[in-house]
């Protein structure tokens, strides 16, 4: 027997929205981006880091929205977590200060590759305020 096509779309869509509130009920921060930095999708927690709504997000190179400084001077782009030339390993964390509008935070960022399309390859941040 052969699945309703329009049935399947229907289930897909309700699997998408609880997966949604699920990734939005998390405190920490999360978002990934394209192979070209840009955010593609974020979570309620890194709209209330960023101070900015998620629309305004989608498609913004990541470095614009996260200014990150070390020691008190700017994160050099050689070691920022957008670009993908960075060696920042899986499961330890960048350990800096974000500067968003007025507040400052220190946080941790945590990096994972995603699996590469034909656009080349996205991460997927998890980033936790201290």
């Amino acid at each position: 027997m052969t699945a309703d096509p329009n049935q399947l779309i229907e289930e897909l869509r309700r699997s998408l929205g609880k997966l949604e509130m699920a990734l939005n009920a998390i405190a920490q921060a999360m978002l990934y981006t394209n192979a070209k930095g840009e955010i593609q999708w974020c979570n309620a927690a890194f709209e209330r880091m960023a101070q900015r709504r998620r629309l305004e997000l989608l498609g913004t190179p990541l470095k614009k929205v996260m200014r990150l400084e070390t020691s008190g001077k700017p994160l050099p782009w050689s070691k920022h977590p957008a670009n993908a030339a960075a060696r920042i390993l899986r499961d330890k964390p960048l350990i800096c200060r974000w500067r968003c509008g007025r507040k400052t935070l220190d946080v941790q960022i945590f990096r994972t590759p995603m699996v590469k399309d034909k656009d080349g390859a996205g991460f997927v941040f998890i980033i936790r305020a201290e």
